[in-house]
């Protein structure tokens, strides 16, 4: 869908994914003394909030909603724990809530119809239909 709006632009996608990176850094350094878990509920409400304010909604009823909360929460919850926390995460959660809400922005404008007729243009193709 090229008039796609997407929430998520990719230069604050990058952003993101930096910040999620420098706290992970935090954790991993702050690790080795028992203290990763204040950076990991600080990168929570962080990121909480951002994707917040972006438009992507963890409350609202849709087809990804427990995708998007585990991303987001896994990582927070593994973060706490002590030596676990020292693994990235927070930048595994982030890059995958992130291109969660770009898929549903991509497909927020197909229809039943449109979905089923490219269904059927698929089979016709895996069946040798097009171009023999």
């Amino acid at each position: 869908m090229p008039n796609a709006k997407m929430r998520i632009s990719p230069i604050v996608a990058s952003f993101m994914i930096g910040l999620a990176l420098v706290y992970d850094t935090l954790k991993f350094l702050l690790s080795f003394i028992l203290m990763g878990w204040v950076v990991a509920i600080w990168s929570f409400l962080t990121f909480w909030f951002w994707f917040t304010y972006l438009g992507v909604s963890f409350m609202k009823p849709g087809k990804m909603r427990g995708a998007k909360i585990a991303s987001l929460s896994v990582p927070a919850i593994i973060g706490i724990l002590p030596f676990i926390s020292a693994l990235p995460g927070e930048t595994l959660g982030v890059t995958t809530t992130i291109g969660i809400a770009s898929a549903e922005d991509l497909t927020k404008g197909i229809t039943p119809e449109v979905a089923q007729a490219l269904g059927s243009g698929l089979k016709q193709f895996k069946g040798g239909g097009i171009g023999h």
